[in-house]
């Protein structure tokens, strides 16, 4: 939870931070986003190696959360709380080390939790609770704000350093408390062999296994949309549509709705088959962002409107794409004979955060071709029909070829039911 509220700053509320307040040009501080991402796409799979690869007396992954926790404390301060003056430089240096110091914990982390048990169904319910968890950490950022700031210091309108202060606080305080619970409690040391992940290990799967390759572009291609999205919609709410006092709120109604929509996405992946599933979110989204394109300045229930059908597509591809991710383990397993479940997560992972970076990057950019200038009071009106169309339609229109990618995706509920037969013949007699 304490991990994975510092998501908020990361990818909604930095970019606009550092643009309005601290006063750098909102195009460079896309690219910068951008390179940074990429940063910490590619540093993920060598920590994951790393981390596999150490042996200790107290295991494998309690060493790094114990060293990267100091590290990654230091970095959020330094990079939440920039001096005056500050430039591109200090925030390029500040994203760079705190994605190094923050993967180097979350990765270990999640690794850690997989090694918990052999048990298929322990297993599930380790990951339940801890990804619970983590939804639980975005959820609270967004609404501890909205109750210290609002509700208790009567802020109407704070500003994105208050609201960053407050985010900061909370983690500074419970990272280290959750650490040393789980430093205390959690056994290290496991009776069976985790898989390790190698480069290779993902050269081969992007190269020989087809679906995965359609499922990986498609997800590529989603996740820039909301990159995008995520980049432009802080600047939107509050200049484009004068609703800054409304931005807290907001961000709690769409979390809600994904939380509260999570489980009718299983039932109707269950009637139409993952991919279609998939499909049909990404069009609930792409409505969404069409809503926003639409939107009349002062609007909140427009608005409103808005993030509730934004949150509810966005539940629906966080669930079926993880799934038909499984799905692609299982083809990979029938073809090679070795089951590679944690270098495809990490591949699913590394093009997750790669979308996001290139979206980031191409939606700040864009924003700057439109002429605004966060620094001006008023901006002109071409600048606010560029957040109109960055936020709204430059994201539906990346959807579009999205859906078509994953319309046609191969692995259906039939030609599923068929690959397990064939495994279950194949080790059957590999153990005769």
């Amino acid at each position: 939870m304490a991990l994975n509220s510092m998501l908020v700053p990361l990818l909604i509320l930095l970019p606009p931070f550092y643009s309005i307040e601290v006063g750098l040009d909102i195009a460079t501080i896309g690219t910068v986003f951008m390179l940074a991402r990429i940063w910490d796409a590619l540093t993920d799979t060598a920590i994951g190696v790393l981390s596999d690869r150490t042996q200790t007396r107290w295991g494998r992954r309690k060493p790094w959360l114990v060293a990267a926790l100091p590290a990654t404390l230091i970095a959020a301060w330094f990079l939440l709380n920039p001096p005056e003056n500050s430039g591109y430089v200090w925030l390029g240096l500040c994203l760079f080390f705190f994605y190094l110091f923050w993967s180097a914990m979350f990765i270990p982390y999640q690794s850690w939790g997989a090694e918990l048990s052999a048990d298929y169904d322990e297993r599930t319910r380790v990951a339940g609770y801890r990804d619970g968890a983590s939804f639980l950490g975005f959820l609270l950022a967004s609404i501890l704000p909205l109750i210290v700031l609002q509700i208790f210091m009567g802020i109407q309108q704070p500003t994105y350093g208050q609201i960053l202060a407050v985010v900061g606080g909370t983690f500074a305080i419970f990272l280290p408390l959750a650490t040393a619970l789980c430093l205390w409690a959690v056994p290290a040391k496991v009776e069976f062999k985790s898989q390790t992940i190698s480069w290779r290990n993902l050269l081969d799967i992007f190269l020989h296994n087809k679906p995965f390759q359609r499922l990986s572009l498609g997800y590529a291609i989603d996740r820039i949309a909301m990159g995008v999205y995520l980049a432009i919609m802080p600047l939107l709410i509050p200049i484009g549509l004068g609703l800054a006092q409304y931005f807290l709120i907001l961000a709690v109604v769409n979390s809600v709705a994904a939380l509260s929509f999570s489980a009718a996405w299983v039932v109707i992946a269950q009637k139409v088959g993952k991919h279609t599933c998939y499909c049909i979110a990404n069009g609930v989204t792409m409505l969404a962002y069409l809503m926003f394109f639409f939107i009349p300045g002062g609007g909140f229930y427009w608005a409103l409107a808005t993030f509730v059908v934004l949150g509810i597509g966005n539940a629906g591809t966080l669930i079926t794409a993880p799934a038909m991710m499984a799905d692609c383990v299982d083809y990979d397993y029938l073809k090679s004979g070795v089951k590679q479940t944690g270098a495809h997560m990490a591949c699913l992972w590394m093009v997750t955060k790669i979308g996001f970076a290139l979206g980031i990057g191409i939606g700040l950019n864009v924003l700057g071709f439109f002429g605004f200038d966060s620094q001006e009071a008023v901006q002109p009106d071409i600048a606010i029909t560029g957040l109109r169309v960055v936020t709204g339609l430059l994201p539906a229109v990346l959807l579009l070829p999205a859906i078509a990618i994953m319309w046609k995706f191969p692995l259906n509920r039939e030609r599923h039911t068929e690959i397990r037969r064939e495994i279950a013949a194949r080790d059957l007699q590999s153990s005769a």
